[in-house]
């Protein structure tokens, strides 16, 4: 089962040991080479900002559960994660181009697996014309040549268009 990244924003952390909420989900940070979610921005109930490793996840349903509050770190505490942690980089937003240079859209959504936190597809909300003919384009992981901060490269030939049907006129 894959969920969408954006429906982990505001989800409630639940510690096992305090039994209590101890903070929100508030964004991700991702890996640039392995196209992984790696870390969770939280909101902790002080208001402040830590983060969550997603390996520290036991369970990702209405709420996430961990263990207990020492799973989320500030991020001094995070040495191995200091480079994702300054370059902010969560591939939302991000500016899709084929191959061959062709500007296909930007990226709207993620497709993850809730197991290992790997990103299998991104949505790409299409430029203004493609949106009139009411295209959603979906990229596999697989077809991504290249991933830069802010650009994302893709295979030309492997843009998967859904499209809504749309009613005829009756006769």
């Amino acid at each position: 089962m894959k969920i969408y990244a954006t429906s982990l924003i505001g989800r409630s952390i639940y510690s096992v040991h305090s039994g209590t909420i101890i903070g929100t989900i508030a964004g991700w940070l991702v890996t640039i080479k392995g196209l992984r979610m790696e870390l969770l921005c939280v909101k902790t109930n002080d208001n402040s900002t830590a983060y969550l490793l997603t390996n520290d996840i036991r369970s990702l349903g209405g709420k996430v559960i961990i263990d207990s509050e020492s799973k989320l770190s500030e991020q001094d505490e995070l040495v191995r994660h200091q480079e994702l942690i300054i370059s902010m980089f969560d591939l939302m937003g991000s500016k899709v181009v084929s191959a061959s240079g062709q500007r296909i859209g930007s990226t709207k959504e993620l497709e993850i697996n809730p197991q290992d936190f790997y990103i299998h597809k991104i949505h790409i909300r299409a430029r203004y014309i493609k949106r009139l003919l009411n295209e959603r384009l979906i990229i596999d992981r697989t077809d991504i040549l290249e991933i830069k901060k802010d650009l994302v490269v893709v295979k030309d030939a492997t843009i998967k268009t859904k499209q809504t049907a749309t009613k005829g006129l009756p006769a």
